[in-house]
Parts: structure tokens; C-alpha cells; sequence
């Protein structure tokens, strides 16, 4: 299994052939028209939806995760599905959507133009679960990346952490691990080159006695804290004084 620094290369070089092997989601020219000099706007009416697949995928863990507050084990990992959208002239997009196929395929046929308007994104027709799948078709056939399609104003970094840091103190049940199993879980998240942390919280809910719970938290986040003092804490955000929020890693 790829870690992070391995993933963010593979990605950098060869990710976007990756999604087009995979799905089949554009070629090396905008498909349908565009190179003949008419404008964006004028390629997308020579769209329409042919094909709108679901497809199950499964996320596979590298390690058996534990519950939350309120739930039960995550385990070693949890299923999604992905739609994928064909028009009749060979173009394709894909995204993770939970759109049930039957409102997707009510779409089948209908020109991009309806569906899809270059100053606003999607509209009313397009159920909002299919929303990114359809950016994603649009990007392909304009060959522009989505950051592109909604106005490429914002920063292009983003800050990335891990998200598998759950209770695992508390499990087993009849055998609890300890503060000690979360700082193992950090460890292996660290050597995998994260320097951020979102730590579950809320023992109190279910799985120990309320201040008995909140005590334990607190005794998580310390002892995170002071076994990563490189992964520092989130700042406030500044941004509605007139300052640029900061980015730093953060154990939260």
C-alpha cells in the first residue's frame, strides 16, 4: 500500500492516466469540438447524456480502525460508490455520488447545455449527489481542471491530515489498549509522513462514564501533543480580521 508521500508522487505523475485507464474519462484532445475555435459554451450543447453507471468501490484500511463516540468499530475498511457519466460523443466523468440510479437515469439524453452552465456549475436538473461527477465531465471535455471550471481564485495547497485517529483506547471492550493504542495509531499515520491529526473525541457518549469520558479526551490530546510537538495546533482563523487564515499542521 502506497503511503502519503508515495501516493501525492504516483498522483503528480501519473494519476490523471490512472482515471482515464481506470474509467475512461477523456482523451488527449477536448472530445466534441473546441479546437475549431468555438467557444466553450458552444462545445457542451454537442453533449448529450448516453450512460450513467454506478459502480461499488471499497476503501481498504492499513489498519483495523475503532469507533467514535457514538458508533460501533470502523474495521479495516468501508464501501462507496461512484457514478460514472457517458455522453454520446465519447466524453466521461466520474466522482463519488450516492445518487440512486434511478433519478440519475432520468438524465439520459438530455443535452450537457441543460444540465450544466459555465457561469454557475449544474443546474436544477442535476441532483446535487452527481454535482462533482458532472464538473468532472465537463473538465474533461474542456480538458481544464475543475479548480478551473469554478474560478481558480483560491489557494491551490491543501492542508492534509490524518483522519483514522479514533478511539482506539477503548477497544477491546473487555480488554482496553489505552492512551498507549492511539499514540501507536498516530505513530504509524507519522511514519506514513503526516503531521496532522483529527482526533476523535466523546468517550462520554457511550463507551466510558461522562467525566470519566471528557478526562479521557483530554488526557488523548495532551499526550498526542507532547509525543508530536512538530504536528502543532490549529491557530484561529484570522481571515475575518482582514488576515490570511494560517495553514499549519495541527493535532485537533
Amino acid at each position: 500500500m502506497l503511503d502519503r508521500r508515495e501516493f501525492l508522487q504516483a498522483a503528480a505523475v501519473g494519476g490523471a492516466t490512472l482515471a482515464v485507464s481506470s474509467f475512461d474519462t477523456s482523451s488527449a484532445e477536448p472530445v466534441g469540438g473546441g479546437s475549431d475555435g468555438r467557444s466553450a459554451a458552444r462545445v457542451l450543447p454537442d453533449h448529450r447524456v448516453a450512460k450513467v453507471e454506478s459502480r461499488a468501490m471499497q476503501d481498504r484500511f492499513p489498519r483495523s480502525l475503532g469507533p467514535n463516540g457514538k458508533g460501533n468499530p470502523v474495521g479495516g475498511g468501508g464501501g462507496y460508490q461512484v457514478q460514472v457519466i457517458s455522453t454520446d460523443q465519447g466524453a466521461s466523468g466520474w466522482a463519488m455520488s450516492s445518487a440512486k440510479p434511478g433519478v440519475a437515469h432520468k438524465l439520459i439524453g438530455a443535452r450537457l447545455d441543460e444540465l450544466f452552465d459555465l457561469a454557475s456549475g449544474t443546474t436544477d436538473l442535476v441532483p446535487q449527489e452527481m454535482d462533482r461527477a458532472f464538473h468532472d465531465l465537463v473538465g474533461n471535455i474542456l480538458q481544464k481542471p475543475v479548480y478551473e471550471l469554478l474560478g481558480a481564485r483560491g489557494p491551490r495547497e491543501v492542508a492534509l491530515y490524518s483522519g483514522a485517529i479514533y478511539l482506539e483506547d477503548v477497544m477491546p471492550p473487555d480488554k482496553p489498549r489505552g492512551v498507549r493504542a492511539v499514540l501507536d495509531a498516530c505513530q504509524q499515520d507519522y511514519l506514513a509522513g503526516y503531521r496532522a491529526f483529527k482526533l476523535k473525541i466523546g468517550r462520554g457518549f457511550k463507551w466510558l462514564p461522562g467525566a470519566a469520558g471528557l478526562a479521557r479526551d483530554i488526557e488523548v490530546t495532551r499526550a498526542v501533543r507532547e509525543r508530536f510537538p512538530d504536528c502543532r495546533r490549529r491557530r484561529p482563523n484570522r481571515a475575518r480580521a482582514g488576515k490570511s487564515p494560517r495553514r499549519d499542521p495541527c493535532v485537533a
